[in-house]
């Protein structure tokens, strides 16, 4: 079974892969850019700080700024957000793709089913249906794009841009720290012997 998950046979060229992993999600979600401000978006939107005229709180000034550009360019028109978020969750998929073909070996059709399972799930399916999520999608994009940096370089400075970026976007990006330390190499701890005196 494991010899069989590794064959490179398996699943064809990796821009096939994200190719229908893009696909896949684009299927999916696409009734999604003609809705309109549904549950709390609307309300939401009208809650508008005078600092920058938009609706999301000073601790998320990165989604805070999109937003102020997607109103002045826009109006209240939300076609640009849920395109957004909609590019930002197949970009999710596709990190989540990297990540597990890494963690498991370069076996991509682990990889690719980790990838749809995550844009399948109906956590992230009805979080992106809501406009009120775009700081939280946003800070997931770059811890993702950080830990794939990192797992790539093993450099921790390396990600440190990634989780300025993050935590401008949502405050839940502050475990990104914890989850690199998780992924750093362990050493071998060594015990002194200590002779009795």
């Amino acid at each position: 079974m494991k010899n069989l998950i590794h064959k490179r046979q398996l699943l064809p060229d990796i821009r096939v892969i994200y190719l229908l992993i893009i696909a896949i999600n684009f299927i999916l979600l696409k009734n999604m850019l003609n809705l309109p401000f549904i549950a709390d978006d609307g309300s939401y939107l009208r809650q508008i700080p005078p600092y920058l005229q938009t609706y999301l709180p000073t601790t998320a000034p990165l989604p805070s700024f999109i937003v102020f550009l997607s109103k002045k360019f826009l109006g209240s028109y939300p076609l640009l957000l849920r395109w957004l978020i909609l590019l930002l969750h197949i970009t999710n998929s596709l990190l989540v793709f990297k990540l597990a073909e890494k963690f498991f070996k370069d076996a991509k059709l682990l990889g690719f089913i980790c990838a749809v399972l995550f844009a399948l799930h109906p956590l992230n399916l009805t979080g992106i249906y809501l406009l009120i999520n775009l700081g939280k999608i946003l800070a997931l994009t770059f811890m993702l794009a950080g830990i794939v940096n990192f797992e790539k370089n093993k450099k921790i400075f390396n990600t440190l841009p990634y989780f300025i970026l993050a935590l401008a976007s949502d405050i839940s990006a502050a475990v990104m720290p914890l989850l690199i330390f998780t992924m750093l190499p362990k050493k071998p701890l060594h015990y002194k012997k200590f002779s009795k005196t």
